[in-house]
């Protein structure tokens, strides 16, 4: 609930306190008062853009609210300090054309404040347009006002939404892969085709090293035997015409080249080659594998692995896809059942409908309405699966149309209806001047409607009518004391029978709206 508003240097808001309460709150006052500026104030602090046009200086706008739980798990659950009630407060530089806005002190963006107070309040043309217009918000009224018993659908609708959300999110991965499919299992093959194991490259790397250093061997060798000769020849000379004390030298040196002679391995020099060959050939078909995949040879073994693994993923999926369906089939049989049952009471109820809502709006001054209420088919939602829609004509000439069609007045009239006979509870609504051209008898209709709706919300009513003004708990004036100053002030007893003769345009308004209803004052 609204408890409190202050404006500080706010167009023509000096320094203004508002202290609201439960049940019905009436502003009223001359028109160019500022009343309205009021509801553009909640506006602005609720996060609608700011006309920096019209500001001077800087401005200060706050509201308190009173928590009936939901708001402080909200501010929880965002991380906002919270001790029991919710301060708003919005600062505005017009010099900078910047603003900043506060929940408990913490600073917070405009988003953030839409957030908290979405479910919380609704303002003015909000009332008419975002509600009555829908077919949901229509169908909730209906179901509301016709006691429909929903007989645990709700439960079985999460499961059914659930599961879509399951089976959605397992189509949107089968699709990628899928698309992917071809490609995979392309590469899958350009690996396979090599078979590559863990440790092969380092393997065929530390052979081929092997086999060059034995090449290398053999071709020395090849060369020693084809001088050994000379060198036999040479020695063999030197040794026969040596000096005794280098005889057992040469000796030595003799006999180690002949050591070598015999110890040096030929090998087989084709066989050595054909392997080095192959794993030239093998390495080099690696190495392209790796330049197309722009990887080493682990991540290779890597990729080739997780490729598997999405194909084999493919097969998973798709039995995971089969068994939700499957699921998906029962819990859609259930639902269909239960939307049986549920259709069964709006069709049942959807005379009696017409008829409270045509015999209200003819109540609130409509001199012709023609209504009507059917019942469309569609896909499942929260309130099952089929929703009532309504269509309404106010000129004789013209068929029922849909109901954004309505005038301002008439639209927020209806929307009135729809609110009272459907039970439906905000914490706090603020309606601006929604009973303006009306007689005062559909004036003191209205305000018995919103009456008995400020039993369950908050409401907050502009008016310019004492009859409906004649109804509210608190009542407020808002009166310009000078072209750039506004005062508001509660009136209670004989101040506010003065107002409501004011609003009347006579001296003694008891004797007018006593007439109408009896009012505590």
């Amino acid at each position: 609930m609204l408890r409190e508003i202050r404006l500080k240097d706010f167009l023509v808001f000096k320094d203004v306190s508002l202290r609201l309460g439960e049940g019905l709150n009436v502003l009223s006052g001359e028109t160019g008062a500022g009343k309205s500026l009021i509801v553009d104030a909640i506006l602005t602090l609720l996060g609608r853009e700011v006309d920096w046009s019209a500001l001077r200086g800087e401005s200060y706008l706050q509201m308190v609210w009173e928590d009936d739980g939901r708001l402080g798990e909200k501010l929880r659950e965002l991380g906002i300090p919270y001790e029991g009630e919710v301060i708003v407060r919005k600062v505005l530089n017009a010099r900078t054309r910047r603003s900043r806005t506060f929940i408990n002190d913490m600073r917070v963006s405009a988003k953030v404040v839409k957030e908290v107070f979405s479910d919380e309040i609704l303002i003015g043309e909000q009332f008419a347009l975002r509600r009555s217009v829908s077919p949901h918000f229509q169908t909730l009224v209906f179901d509301r006002a016709a006691g429909v018993d929903y007989g645990g659908y709700g439960e079985v609708f999460q499961t059914y939404r659930k599961l879509k959300a399951s089976l959605s999110s397992l189509q949107k991965k089968l699709d990628e892969l899928k698309e992917k499919e071809d490609y995979l299992r392309f590469q899958l093959a350009e690996m396979e085709k090599l078979n590559l194991q863990r440790g092969e490259e380092e393997r065929l790397l530390s052979r081929r090293a092997e086999i060059e250093g034995k090449l290398r061997e053999r071709e020395w060798a090849v060369g020693f035997k084809s001088v050994y000769p000379i060198i036999e020849e040479n020695l063999s000379s030197l040794l026969r015409n040596s000096p005794e004390r280098f005889r057992e030298t040469l000796e030595e040196v003799y006999e180690k080249l002949r050591d070598i002679l015999y110890a040096v391995d030929y090998g087989d020099y084709e066989e050595l080659m054909e392997e080095l060959d192959s794993i030239n050939s093998r390495l080099y078909q690696i190495d392209r594998l790796k330049a197309r995949f722009r990887t080493d040879f682990e991540g290779l073994l890597s990729l080739r692995e997780e490729i598997s693994q999405n194909l084999n993923l493919l097969q998973t999926l798709e039995g995971e896809k089969k068994a939700l369906e499957e699921e998906l089939e029962k819990v859609e049989t259930t639902l269909r059942e239960m939307c049986e049952g549920i259709n069964a009471q709006r069709r049942a109820a959807l005379g009696d409908f017409k008829e409270k809502v045509v015999s209200l709006l003819r109540d609130l001054g409509f001199s012709y309405v023609l209504l009507d209420v059917v019942l469309k088919e569609r896909e499942f939602y929260a309130l099952g699966n089929s929703q009532v829609e309504m269509r309404i004509s106010t000129i004789p000439s013209l068929p029922p149309q849909d109901v954004s069609n309505l005038s301002g007045g008439e639209l927020a009239r209806f929307s009135l209806v729809l609110f009272s006979l459907g039970s439906v509870s905000l914490p706090t609504v603020i309606l601006d001047e929604i009973d303006i051209g009306v007689s005062p008898d559909v004036a003191s209709r209205i305000g018995l409607l919103l009456k008995g709706i400020s039993q369950r919300s908050q409401v907050i009513v502009i008016t310019h009518n004492a009859f409906t003004a004649m109804y509210a708990d608190r009542h407020f004036t808002v009166k310009r004391v000078s072209p750039e100053k506004t005062h508001v002030k509660e009136v209670k007893g004989e101040e506010r029978w003065e107002e409501l003769a004011r609003m009347l345009g006579v001296k003694d308004a008891k004797q007018i709206l006593t007439k109408k209803v009896k009012i505590p004052l």
